[in-house]
């Protein structure tokens, strides 16, 4: 076989590699703006550098021995969809927001509580009734305090979301190259 055929060939390794430098250009194009135009364009290039640096650090590949027919051949293309699936799967669950910054949630009980104040200060001035200044800080912490559970529920909740996601793509992706290994003979 010649040298380039055997540079070229991939295996199962190679369909790991593939999807994690896929999820790697489609993550670098959309988190960096000026990336965006030149990973569009060469995005299978970005996702196929892995296979190259293993190739330059261990050096050809072996072509292993596959199983002929249509089966095989529809089985090894599933394998790489589901490869590239859960590549997309990781990128999503990289994508979604979970670390992002607490809010000032006094700040914001404090403006809304400005804005109910002001809208019902002319009915306040009709019937007399005015709250002291103790009750409406009271109100402000309480807001603040509902706002703050309500944020640490919520972000939990997409920290486990992204944590489901992660592992579902992690399993399409290592079912995917098990079927692109089951095309492969066993070496002997």
């Amino acid at each position: 076989m010649s040298r380039v055929l055997r540079r070229l060939t991939l295996d199962w390794k190679d369909a790991l590699l593939f999807g994690f430098g896929f999820a790697g250009a489609i993550a670098g194009a959309t988190m960096f703006d000026v990336a965006h135009d030149l990973l569009s364009h060469f995005a299978v290039t970005v996702a196929l550098a892995p296979s190259v640096v293993r190739r330059l650090i261990f050096g050809p590949v072996t072509p292993p021995r596959t199983r002929r027919g249509l089966l095989w051949s529809l089985v090894s293309m599933a394998g790489l969809l589901l490869v590239l699936a859960g590549a997309g799967g990781l990128f999503v669950a990289a994508l979604r927001p979970t670390s992002a910054a607490a809010p000032d949630f006094e700040a914001e009980a404090r403006a809304l509580q400005d804005r109910i104040d002001a809208d019902l200060a002319p009915l306040a001035a009709l019937t007399g009734d005015s709250r002291t200044p103790a009750e409406r800080e009271a109100e402000i912490r309480r807001r603040a305090d509902e706002a703050r559970t309500e944020w640490a529920s919520d972000r939990a909740a997409q920290r486990s979301k992204s944590l489901r996601i992660a592992g579902f793509a992690l399993g399409l992706l290592l079912a995917g190259a098990l079927l692109v290994r089951a095309r492969q003979l066993p070496p002997g």
